[in-house]
């Protein structure tokens, strides 16, 4: 089920939202730079599912890029489940 999210404003929900899942990304990216092989496959594909999160309650245009980005890390993942 998705869950369709206004717009990030600069205050209430959606912007306490959005700030809590670039927190997560950035946690998530500190792990990625500290692992390898399976490990670093589920980080980006966890990383992957934060920014299509992000993207759920973000701008079109930003929605936009995030999924964008999203791709790019799902991609990566699947070349390391094939080294």
């Amino acid at each position: 089920m998705t869950t369709h999210l206004p717009p990030t404003t600069a205050a209430g929900p959606a912007a306490d939202l959005h700030a809590a899942r670039l927190t997560a990304l950035a946690d998530n990216a500190v792990a990625l730079s500290n692992t390898a092989g399976l490990t670093r496959r589920d980080l980006l594909l966890a990383r992957a599912l934060l920014w299509e999160q992000l993207a759920s309650c973000a701008t079109p245009p930003c929605a936009a890029a995030y999924r964008a980005v999203a791709g790019v890390c799902r991609q990566e993942a699947h070349l390391l489940n094939h080294r």
